[in-house]
């Protein structure tokens, strides 16, 4: 047996909380190994020391109990101060950051200049792909793209995402 269980067990039998048949194989054991019972008297030593320590004061009193902790109140104005400011710096954060986007998205600068998509974004279907007409069909669809798409319209060039769009040649 190592020397910190015969120690724990030692310590639970001063204290009265080794059940009957543990304690008799402790003494059986302490019998058997003599070297042992140094360990067990200085252990009894600590014990009876500290009894008297808790029992008595230096002074002859006995030591007060100590009174009952409660938790401090706190007014709920004190109390709410760190939420409250945690949620404005919050709100604030927000702002911040739709304020940047926004900056930013105003330095870009115009995406369109209004004139319309080429007819290379329309996919154009047969007749027979697009069915029957009606509000929904492809020819009305390209009916009303063709109308909108003047001679004058022209194209825009972007070469590179940091550099700005230019209007180019007249689709």
């Amino acid at each position: 047996m190592d020397t910190k269980t015969i120690e724990r067990l030692l310590i639970d039998r001063k204290l009265g909380e080794l059940p009957p048949d543990a304690e008799t194989l402790l003494d059986a054991y302490l019998d058997s190994h003599p070297e042992q019972t140094r360990i067990a008297t200085d252990i009894d030593t600590t014990i009876e020391f500290a009894r008297r320590a808790l029992a008595r004061s230096s002074t002859g009193k006995s030591i007060p109990a100590m009174p009952p902790m409660t938790p401090a109140v706190l007014p709920p104005r004190i109390a709410r101060g760190p939420q409250r400011w945690r949620r404005w710096t919050h709100r604030l954060g927000v702002a911040a950051a739709i304020l940047v986007a926004f900056l930013l998205g105003d330095a870009a600068g115009p995406t369109h200049t209004g004139g319309p998509p080429s007819d290379g974004h329309i996919t154009k279907l047969s007749p027979k792909q697009a069915g029957a007409g009606g509000f929904w069909s492809v020819e009305r669809l390209q009916q009303s793209h063709r109308q909108r798409t003047s001679k004058s319209a022209k194209r825009i060039e972007w070469d590179g995402l940091f550099t700005q769009p230019r209007i180019g040649e007249r689709t």
